[in-house]
């Protein structure tokens, strides 16, 4: 059965919001991780990326983790490791659920109760990463907080939104959760500079800063914006 994954972004491609990565990591080095991460803060803030990091430190099976070089990372960046799973709305790993659903329902997480609950193919942890998840169903999140009660050991959950308001109470509690914030402009044009070396291309320092003013502290919204305007 074909399930939805995700590649995992460099970490050059996680700008400013390393504060909250190196802590984490430090975490993971020390042989400490809990059963579900929740991830929230504004879309374009960094969200999918650091959860895509944390897949991928969780697979590797290098020494210094996430190692980049060995076969289980290759798999997480390239996007098909077997045992990263992510459920997002109208991108149905069920092929029973409507493509066309704005929401996760039920049987999303049903299917994924199932996966967890198997072996893993290569060995080590089973992440899922739910991305939009305020975007869950009652009836789904009923069926998620019933794995989280009692997760199998091999079994990583990571909750990414942008409303965590959303969620009940009983989830968030489950969860260790990292909020992000707006980038600040430097940092914004900061990065934009970067992108812009590596393609040998350049722009006037008040360009940058009117990019990363319009992109109104997100990343993916400047880069999106510097790309109209090298075209």
């Amino acid at each position: 059965m074909a399930q939805e994954t995700v590649a995992a972004p460099a970490l050059s491609d996680f700008a400013r919001q390393g504060a909250v990565y190196d802590g984490l990591i430090r975490t993971l080095r020390s042989g400490s991780f809990v059963h579900a991460y929740l991830i929230s803060g504004a879309s374009g803030m960094g969200k999918r990326t650091l959860a895509a990091r944390i897949a991928q430190f969780l697979v590797c099976t290098g020494t210094d983790k996430p190692c980049g070089v060995c076969p289980a990372c290759m798999q997480a960046m390239a996007g098909n490791h077997p045992d990263i799973i992510v459920v997002q709305p109208g991108v149905p790993i069920n092929p029973e659920v409507d493509k066309g659903l704005k929401s996760i329902p039920v049987g999303e997480i049903r299917m994924v109760n199932e996966l967890v609950g198997q072996h893993t193919f290569v060995g080590g942890q089973r992440v899922v990463i739910i991305q939009r998840a305020d975007k869950m169903t009652p009836q789904a999140q009923n069926a998620l907080l019933k794995t989280l009660e009692e997760p199998p050991g091999h079994a990583v959950f990571i909750l990414a939104t942008t409303e965590p308001h959303r969620l009940p109470a009983t989830i968030l509690s489950r969860c260790q959760r990292f909020d992000f914030h707006r980038i600040s402009v430097e940092a914004i044009v900061a990065r934009l500079k970067v992108v812009l070396a590596g393609v040998g291309r350049e722009a006037e320092e008040a360009a940058l800063e009117e990019i990363a003013r319009a992109a109104e502290g997100a990343m993916r919204d400047a880069l999106s914006l510097l790309d109209v305007c090298l075209s």
